[in-house]
């Protein structure tokens, strides 16, 4: 019987996928490891607007944080493929 033992993450994935719920559970994922990579005091500026087909789109009204996060993205953008293993984001926009 050990044999037929599957991690729950896995179970969980699977069932995630069966359901038809990747595509949310991938934006999950991207939103949590965006919150992991910019940190308390920039997402106090930076909201996620839209996360759809490897195209984050954040709204930021402050002109220095607008300016600070355009020269960051592609850096935030790396880290955030880094952090989930696979190129989930490819390309940042900024509102």
């Amino acid at each position: 019987m050990p044999g037929n033992f599957v991690k729950i993450d896995e179970a969980l994935k699977k069932l995630i996928v069966m359901l038809g719920y990747s595509d949310l559970m991938e934006k999950f994922d991207v939103f949590r490891a965006f919150e992991e990579v910019l940190g308390n005091t920039i997402l106090e500026f930076v909201k996620i607007k839209n996360y759809d087909k490897g195209i984050l789109v954040l709204e930021i009204e402050d002109p220095a944080w607008k300016n600070e996060v355009f020269y960051m993205r592609e850096d935030i953008k790396d880290k955030i493929n880094q952090s989930l293993k696979k190129e989930a984001i490819k390309q940042i926009r900024i509102l």
